[in-house]
């Protein structure tokens, strides 16, 4: 999926701070593993992303949005939130870098007036 930046109205002044992105586990109350996926909201509207990854509900932290790593859990059970985990980040990552690149280009934008005045 894509998703179109626009900078050609006032409706993007406050772009950065309205995008925002959190993961969800798409069965929270089953035993079996869940996919997790990763949902961007911005002006009331949601775009969702697969992570290609699935953890146990009861092995996922939703206020720390990670998978558990404990001893009281198996080897495979900690290797595979170890790999979500890893796979969170990079998509964490990638969104601040996102949403850093379009806070530029919109302060650009914004200042050389390209988008903003007309000149007739």
């Amino acid at each position: 999926m894509k998703i179109k930046v626009s900078f050609d109205t006032d409706e993007t002044a406050d772009f950065p701070l309205e995008l925002y992105g959190r993961f969800y586990l798409k069965t929270p109350k089953s035993k079996r593993p869940s996919v997790i996926t990763f949902i961007i909201r911005f002006k009331s509207k949601q775009y969702k992303f697969a992570t290609h990854t699935k953890v146990y509900p009861q092995q996922w932290n939703q206020a720390l949005q990670k998978a558990y790593i404990s001893p009281i859990l198996t080897n495979a059970d900690n290797l595979n939130n170890s790999i979500v985990n890893q796979k969170i980040e990079e998509i964490k990552e990638r969104f601040s870098k996102f949403k850093y690149i379009c806070m530029l280009l919109k302060n650009k934008h914004a200042g050389d007036g390209m988008f903003h005045h007309r000149h007739t």
